[in-house]
């Protein structure tokens, strides 16, 4: 406003308080917005509020929501300096007594003979090569570049290192190159090689396995790989040959057996690899990588390996395209970096597995029981037999039995184990077409196999080695002293050898569920609570909650109680021990309060601990009356929990109509489900909205149907469970979720609070107007009224003139 109003300076009227007082009539209608604008504000905090309390109360009632999850276990040792024991849900209950006869140790390899008087010593230029877990790594070493630190460098830094650490050792006045092997156990040997080692692969531009489109794992099951057509199916006389057309072949080129692996529904991958390297028992190693198979010889240098893969479809019509099997890196290359020449190397630490046994078992020993035969008798020339690498010397096609125990016996690698004894059935000549029996002691348990190199000897055109007998040494073998294999669910974390049986005992924690549950009441009370004091009738105040005329808040506060009242979703008193709630001593009275009988509840756990953690927990889990029509699945995130009819027509072995309804929920009306021809299941419908939702309840649910059966229709009454923790998990989370209950309920507030913020700066506005115009209006007033009393001043001073010369 221009100008300076000072209001009464001329007149003695006091406008500015009659425009305050005027404005503050005015401002009544502001007035009202505000209070409006403070009660959604203070709506919105208690929304935030009562979103984290829910959020709270989710995580709460997430603990208990999956069975798999409550099955939780207290483990004890009886010496925890020699064992120590963890348990996950997967374990049960029980006491078991563990014996320690080995501990896993890592490889190492260190230069005996050094001329390194430096770390900073050139080491000349050529090739190392080195292997560990039959993988092989070739390093180059620039003449006049490469120090001996530096060549530590290459080898720890090398990308593709296979897990070998290189260290340098002082000693003797000398740096000594030293190799560690990064894992424990036997699977993992260092090898230092005067040559490359051979190396045969599925494919050299890699991904020869694929799954949809990406590359395959170990897991992957065969007949979902792309390169598998299934067409009608698998019959059951399925199977892929190793050897054949062309025959496997060891190092020396020697025929090995062929060898089969039977396909199934369930064969893997991991299946395939197993069957090679169980077909080249110790003599190569096959490994799955990036969808590639590789296989490794055993022995370094120029090799005869040969390997081949073919899959007979037997009497169906699916096809399997196997990969082409070739060289990838051909043996023979020599190493050429002299200062690091392999054979100045030497073993210092073997890499051994851990041994153990679980309850006395293994009760037995087998001694490993090795056969080789040949098609004929050998009439000239000579043999030689390898075993890990070493090799004999020249055997004469007259070798006498005894003659080829101690060409064995003489290699260090034998002698490792314990040594061997030889028998020939006709106890003459080594290969006058009898079987040779190599026998290792028990002591060796299941050890690779000895492969020939039949040299130049004339006469036999096959020969096999065979393992008649699998080796055991009485104990369980594995790579690691953490052992996670031995019992479901277990690890065993070895820290020494037993003199005496340690005892292990595996213990249901009812202690940490009921901790569980508590945390879940404790924070469903104060959710509880605080929706009650928010929604209802406070009898001291005399005034209704906050959010008392809010229908969702409402909604909310009734349905996290549903869950615990009555039969939980798909459970039956047939099938299932407790049906609800009450029935493990778990409560909510009808103030809402939750309480948990603690006697009840452990009653509950001792008769049947498995179907309380189902009632708390069930996820997806299902059963069927039918012995046609079974439960094989169903989603957890898509499948409503509940009780469905189904029915399934059968006709020629073929399901030729399926119609389902979800009955729990009282529907009438059937819908159709899903046959798989192939693969004889019946699906539930898997459309979905718009939003991403399923359109029906039964979406994700799969039944197996038994089609063998005579022309018929059949029904089931098939039940998907839902624990009432999840059941109350899936209240909140409908909540919580993106334009759920609480954001359209918050989403209307902030509506709100935006139209009375725009009204409130309208009126403010209007306000600021109205004083302006009610200012000017006065000030007008007080110039009229001065204008008045000066004129009057004058009239009477005027009139005091005049009557004064009159009368004066």
């Amino acid at each position: 406003m221009a100008g300076i109003w000072l209001p009464g300076l001329a007149t003695g009227i006091d406008t500015k308080s009659i425009v305050a007082q005027l404005m503050v009539i005015e401002a009544q209608r502001l007035a009202r917005y505000q209070v409006k604008k403070a009660g959604y504000e203070e709506q919105e905090t208690v929304f935030t509020a009562l979103r984290s309390k829910i959020s709270t109360t989710r995580t709460a009632v997430r603990a208990l929501s999956d069975a798999d999850d409550l099955q939780i276990f207290t483990t004890t040792s009886s010496d925890t300096d020699v064992l120590t024991i963890s348990g996950s849900s997967d374990a049960n209950p029980g006491s078991h007594t563990i014996e320690i006869n080995q501990l896993a140790t890592s490889e190492t390899w260190i230069q005996d003979t050094s001329t390194f008087s430096h770390e900073t010593d050139y080491v000349g230029g050529g090739s190392f090569i080195y292997s560990y877990n039959h993988i092989e790594r070739v390093i180059t070493a620039v003449a006049g570049e490469t120090t001996l630190e530096d060549f530590v460098g290459l080898i720890n830094n090398d990308v593709d290192n296979p897990g070998v650490t290189a260290n340098l050792l002082y000693q003797g006045d000398k740096y000594h190159l030293m190799l560690s092997g990064q894992e424990t156990g036997e699977d993992y040997q260092i090898s230092v090689n005067a040559n490359t080692t051979e190396v045969w692969a599925s494919s050299t531009e890699g991904g020869s396995f694929t799954k949809d489109g990406e590359v395959a794992g170990l897991t992957t099951k065969i007949t979902e790989l792309d390169e598998f057509n299934e067409n009608s199916g698998l019959q059951g006389d399925e199977f892929i040959t190793i050897g054949d057309p062309v025959s496997g072949k060891n190092h020396f080129g020697t025929e090995l057996p062929d060898s089969t692996l039977d396909i199934t529904a369930n064969t893997t991958v991991a299946h395939l690899i197993d069957a090679i390297n169980e077909h080249f028992d110790g003599v190569a190693t096959a490994r799955f990588e990036n969808g590639e198979i590789y296989l490794t010889d055993h022995i370094s240098g120029t090799s005869g390996l040969e390997i081949s893969l073919d899959y007979n479809a037997g009497s169906g019509d699916t096809a399997l395209t196997l990969p082409t099997m070739a060289f990838l890196t051909e043996g023979g290359t020599p190493e050429s970096l002299a200062l690091l020449g392999s054979s100045s190397f030497i073993e210092t630490q073997d890499a051994q597995g851990s041994k153990i046994k679980m309850d006395g078992y293994p009760s037995s020993t087998a001694q490993e029981l090795q056969t080789l035969t040949t098609d004929a008798a050998a009439t000239s020339g000579s043999f030689t037999l390898s075993f890990r690498g070493a090799t004999t010397g020249n055997l004469a096609h007259t070798a006498t039995k005894q003659q080829i125990e101690d060409a064995l016996n003489g290699l260090s690698t034998i002698n490792a184990v314990g040594g061997v004894t030889v028998t020939v059935n006709d106890d003459f000549t080594a290969v006058s077409g009898a079987d040779i029996d190599i026998e290792f002691l028990a002591s060796a348990g299941d050890v690779e196999m000895i492969s020939i190199d039949k040299g130049t000897l004339a006469g036999p055109t096959t020969f096999e080695i065979t393992e008649d007998t699998k080796g055991n040494d009485g104990w369980l073998s594995r790579n690691r002293n953490s052992i996670t294999d031995a019992l479901t669910g277990i690890t065993l974390n070895l820290h020494d050898v037993t003199t005496d049986p340690i005892k292990v005992t595996i213990s249901r924690n009812k202690v940490a569920i009921i901790s569980k549950i508590m945390s879940m009441i404790n924070v469903y009370n104060e959710l509880t609570s605080f929706l009650v004091e928010k929604t209802e009738y406070d009898d001291e105040t005399e005034e209704m909650g906050i959010l008392s005329t809010n229908l969702g808040v409402s909604f909310i506060k009734s349905q996290i109680r549903s869950p615990f009242f009555g039969l939980a979703p798909g459970f039956d008193d047939d099938t299932d021990t407790f049906l609800q709630a009450s029935d493990i001593g778990l409560t909510v009275d009808h103030h809402g309060v939750m309480e948990l009988d603690p006697n009840e509840f452990n009653d509950a756990v001792n008769e049947d601990f498995k179907a309380v953690i189902n009632l708390l927990g069930a996820v997806a889990l299902g059963s069927s009356d039918s012995d046609t029509i079974e439960f094989y699945a169903a989603s957890e995130k898509y499948t409503t929990a509940g009780t469905y009819d189904v029915e399934v027509t059968i006709a020629s072995n073929l399901i030729t109509g399926a119609r389902i309804k979800l009955s729990s929920e009282g529907e009438s009306g059937w819908r159709n489900a899903e046959p798989d021809y192939s693969s004889d299941v019946v699906r539930g419908d898997s459309t979905f909205t718009s939003d991403g939702d399923p359109l029906y309840p039964e979406n994700g649910l799969t039944l197996s149907v038994d089609t063998s059966v005579t022309n018929d229709t059949y029904t089931a009454t098939v039940r998907v469970k839902q624990g009432v923790a999840g059941a109350l998990e899936q209240v909140l989370d409908d909540a919580l979720e993106a334009e759920g209950r609480l954001d359209v309920g918050v989403e209307f507030i902030e509506n709100r609070i935006s139209e009375l913020k725009s009204r409130i700066e309208r009126e403010e506005d209007r306000l600021e107007d109205v004083q302006e115009r009610l200012i000017l209006k006065f000030a007008r007033l007080e110039r009229t009224l001065t204008a008045l009393q000066q004129q009057m001043s004058t009239v009477s001073a005027l009139t005091q003139i005049t009557f004064g010369a009159l009368y004066g």
